[in-house]
């Protein structure tokens, strides 16, 4: 009966989760430079992922269970702007179907042909105050020991061949939020 009470409560605060946004302003942005996407433009996301939405908006979480993405906005500033966050979760049955974090979350960029991934992994975001080529740093993981910093490289992210401490990673902005 507790398995069944704890998985509940998980699926009801990741509903509550959906929607929710993060995106640093510098000032006034149009809907579509803070990074809030058309139901048409998430769709064309996760197919540019691979996923494809049922009439519900859910996608297979890699595990045989359909689940609905959450999708947050992560402004990085410099020539990305606001990117997307998108997070697959584990389902009902499946709870820790991407380990113990928040799921398989995969960063993407909105350009002139639609969208493309720029890095994935699993765990949680770190969003740095550091930056390379004016976009801010990343780190993905947690918790742990120590993390590596990703630095974009005007194409992607890539390893900067450095690392921080679970300190630094819970000092930056950390996606999805609890």
């Amino acid at each position: 009966m507790r398995i069944i009470v704890a998985a509940l409560v998980v699926v009801m605060v990741g509903l509550g989760a959906i929607g929710k946004t993060h995106a640093a302003s510098d000032g006034a942005e149009s809907p579509a430079d803070a990074g809030v996407l058309s139901a048409a433009d998430k769709t064309q996301l996760l197919r540019a992922l691979a996923l494809e939405p049922d009439a519900q908006g859910q996608v297979d979480n890699g595990c045989g269970e359909n689940v609905r993405p959450q999708i947050l906005p992560v402004a990085l500033g410099g020539a990305l702007g606001t990117a997307q966050l998108v997070i697959i979760g584990g389902g009902p049955n499946t709870l820790t179907c991407n380990g113990d974090g928040p799921g398989a979350l995969t960063l993407v960029q909105r350009d002139s042909t639609g969208f493309r991934p720029i890095f994935a992994g699993r765990g949680y975001l770190s969003v740095l105050p550091t930056r390379h080529n004016g976009v801010s740093d990343i780190s993905f993981g947690g918790p742990g020991f120590t993390f590596p910093v990703l630095q974009w490289d005007g194409q992607s992210y890539v390893d900067s061949g450095r690392t921080i401490s679970d300190t630094e990673f819970t000092a930056g902005t950390v996606l999805p939020k609890n």
